[in-house]
């Protein structure tokens, strides 16, 4: 690469990692407030909590990386435009290859990075959490149910359990699930 698409790259990957990293930052916290009551409701560590909306970043950059791109690739020839360096550009003969070539070679390293995350990562990523989360249904069952007492889990779903015996071991348990099937 030349000079020029070099200082074109760097600027447009400086600001596609600064939008990248805003845009993420924003989509977790609203994330990460929507999973709250996984604390609050549920008797969850903030560890299980961090982890929880930890594992639903790679979904959230699937949708944050194109707008980060665009932002970022809009942002850079703007600002290069309000400065003059389009111009000064153009004026040395440059032709308008040197100035897209530079915002390709990004493209190109996000969409590849975007390929990686929604073929290796997030399928990982969901698969860990849906286990998590069993996990923590699974803990939320052991913390919650109180032996000999009828116990509300949610809508549509009492335990019962007759006898808690060592080891954690739970005996004579009644499930009663009048929820919907399919939407559990």
């Amino acid at each position: 690469m030349k000079l020029i698409e070099r200082y074109i790259f760097k600027r447009a990957g400086a600001a596609a990692l600064i939008t990248l990293g805003s845009l993420a930052g924003v989509v977790w916290i609203i994330q990460a407030l929507k999973e709250l009551d996984v604390i609050t409701n549920k008797g969850q560590t903030i560890i299980a909590y961090l982890a929880l909306t930890t594992l639903a970043i790679p979904m959230l950059l699937l949708a944050v990386i194109p707008i980060g791109l665009l932002l970022a690739t809009v942002f850079t020839v703007n600002t290069m435009n309000g400065n003059s360096e389009l111009v000064v550009v153009n004026a040395s003969g440059a032709s308008s290859w040197v100035l897209a070539k530079p915002l390709l070679i990004l493209a190109l390293i996000c969409s590849l990075f975007t390929g990686l995350v929604g073929h290796f990562v997030s399928p990982w990523s969901l698969v860990t959490l849906k286990v998590f989360a069993t996990e923590m249904r699974a803990d939320l069952v052991s913390i919650l149910v109180r032996e000999g007492e009828f116990t509300k889990i949610e809508d549509g779903l009492v335990f019962h359990v007759a006898k808690r015996e060592a080891g954690g071991v739970l005996s004579g348990i009644l499930i009663s699930d009048e929820r919907e099937a399919g939407k559990s």
